[in-house]
This record gives structure tokens, C-alpha cells and sequence, in this order.
């Protein structure tokens, strides 16, 4: 596949895993931690799709989304996100980030960030 991912994770065990998982499924990950390495990241990448926690240090999830839907070329980037709880952010809320898929940390399964990801590149 060789898509580009951008993964923004806080959490090092948590990226690590996720960084892994979608390596081992054909994609090119560039994980990050914070919304600053994350701008860096995504102009130098270009990503074709970009994964994030709502929950990061520092600068929180929803202040990344706002930056990225203030510049032409980061608001046209799909964008996948997932947190602990989920059930109190609404896709539909989210959706004008940029935001296709919101998951949830707590119940998915190792393969639904891939074939998230996949469905939304489709």
C-alpha cells in the first residue's frame, strides 16, 4: 500500500503499537507526539491520511484539528482520530475538522485502525 501516515500519539507505548501495526499492514508511518512535531511533520510528509489521539500533551487534539482546517493544503488531508472516551465527542462534531472515522481506544480491536484507515484512502 506505502500510504503516507502522519500518527500523532502522546502516548510512546501507544504510538509505538499503533506506529507497528500499520507499518506491518504496508503503510509508511511517521509517528509523533505533539501537535507541534505533528505540523512539522505533516508539511514535510505530505500524508495521504492523518491518525491522531484527541488526548495529546501539551496542545490537545482539538486545537491540531482547528490549526490543520486554517491552511488549504492540511484541511483537504482525511483525518482519523481516536480517545479513551469517546462516547462524549460525537463524529458529527468533528466532522467539520476534517475528522472521517472517531474511535475508540477502549473497545478496538488491533485491526480496526488499518481497515479504518483503508476505507477511509478508498
Amino acid at each position: 500500500m506505502n500510504k503516507k501516515v502522519v500518527l500523532i500519539e502522546s502516548d510512546p507505548w501507544l504510538g509505538e503499537h499503533f506506529g507497528q501495526l500499520l507499518a506491518g499492514e504496508g503503510f509508511k508511518v511517521k509517528l509523533v507526539s505533539d501537535a507541534y512535531a505533528a505540523m512539522d511533520a505533516i508539511n514535510d510528509e505530505q500524508p495521504e491520511v492523518i491518525c491522531m489521539s484527541l488526548t495529546l500533551s501539551g496542545a490537545n487534539g482539538l486545537s491540531l484539528l482547528h490549526e490543520l482546517q486554517s491552511y488549504t493544503d492540511t484541511a483537504a488531508i482525511p483525518v482519523v482520530v481516536w480517545g479513551d472516551r469517546t462516547s462524549q465527542v460525537e463524529l458529527e462534531d468533528l466532522r467539520p475538522y476534517g475528522v472521517r472515522r472517531l474511535l475508540d481506544v477502549a473497545t478496538m480491536e488491533p485491526a480496526d485502525l488499518p481497515a479504518t484507515l483503508r476505507s477511509v484512502l478508498a
